[in-house]
């Protein structure tokens, strides 16, 4: 029974790295791997999407939505209940999003 608990801490250590391993963030492909400032002075800034002009929208959660890059905007959503953990979170884009430009 010796053996056999030598090969199982093994194949528990082998599971255990292939599980976690899926975890670790990955390069986007294409990408340059440029890091850099985008925006600055966000407040609590919670869900980031690309758009395909190459703008950025970002929510903040105290009732924002931000465009960012050429087409610069600054949007406030009326009704958003920011306590807590709670506010302005994720966004979902219109299935046909190219028109109307529904999120």
């Amino acid at each position: 029974m010796r053996g056999n608990n030598g090969r199982s801490k093994v194949l528990g250590v082998v599971i255990l790295t292939l599980f976690f391993g899926f975890l670790l963030p990955l390069p986007c492909q294409g990408s340059s791997g440029v890091e850099g400032v985008f925006s600055e002075n966000l407040q609590m800034p919670w869900e980031i999407a690309f758009l395909s002009d190459g703008d950025v929208l970002v929510t903040e959660r105290p009732g924002v939505l931000k465009r960012i890059g050429e087409n610069q905007a600054s949007y406030n959503v009326l009704d958003i209940y920011h306590v807590g953990e709670g506010g302005l979170l994720g966004m979902a884009f219109y299935p046909e999003f190219s028109e109307p430009r529904y999120l």
